[in-house]
């Protein structure tokens, strides 16, 4: 057990929270629409409204009629996260995705040491165990390389044959069972250095700004403190 460090600045243990991601994001997005001048609309960015210097000055949308609405505003915040469609707008650097993540939920998993996030450092890539229910223990399998078909049968195969017997005897007759009713979802996981942002009127943040592993959380981390520094 590795424990968390001391902030240097309080004095106080830093602390680790796990989450079901869905749930955390619909809470901002409540707290955002419960916030004092903030008018929630959405709709569908296609472009971002230019003047010919090239200053950003809003963006032109879409409804779910396909009907068009513009906005303009002194500073257009862009943050579409890995996939980003207006990256391009920034930088011409891309991604590298060097493996994919895949996880999905064991139910009534015990861990060896519970309430704490576990990762194990399996060949050929580490495995991430953390609990974010009662029930619920999220498993993320790093996949290096191309990822196997779902479809045909391949991905689920490489879990059984390749990263079960990795796992320690406590752990892995749960995830076998998963693997039999839990749909196996996959993302990317991408390397993106930061670029600085020579654009006017646009701000870029997250995961749409620079990419790092997600195996600590730090996509998440990073757009927080991009949205604290923002503010500041």
């Amino acid at each position: 057990s590795i424990p968390y460090p001391l902030d240097e600045i309080t004095g106080k243990k830093a602390r680790g929270k796990s989450f079901h991601h869905g749930r955390f994001i619909s809470n901002l997005r409540k707290a955002a629409i419960s916030t004092e001048n903030v008018t929630v609309k959405e709709l569908t960015v296609t472009s971002l409204i230019k003047e010919e210097n090239g200053r950003v000055i809003g963006a032109t949308t879409l409804d779910k009629s396909n009907q068009e609405y513009k906005f303009y505003a002194p500073l257009t915040i862009v943050c579409d996260g890995i996939f980003s469609k207006f990256r391009k707008e920034m930088t011409v650097k891309k991604p590298d995705v060097r493996s994919n993540f895949v996880g999905f939920i064991i139910k009534d998993l015990e861990l060896p040491l519970p309430n704490h996030g576990h990762v194990i450092l399996a060949k050929p890539s580490p495995i991430l165990m953390y609990q974010i229910s009662t029930r619920d223990t999220r498993v993320l399998v790093d996949i290096p390389g191309k990822l196997p078909s779902s479809s045909d049968g391949s991905l689920k195969k490489y879990m059984e044959n390749i990263v079960a017997p990795e796992l320690p005897d406590t752990i892995r007759e749960k995830f076998l069972e998963a693997l039999e009713t839990e749909r196996l979802r996959s993302m990317p996981n991408g390397f993106l250095p930061p670029s600085i942002n020579q654009v006017e009127g646009m701000i870029m943040l997250g995961d749409a700004m620079n990419i790092r592993h997600p195996l600590t959380g730090g996509g998440m981390t990073v757009a927080f403190n991009d949205v604290v520094l923002l503010k500041e």
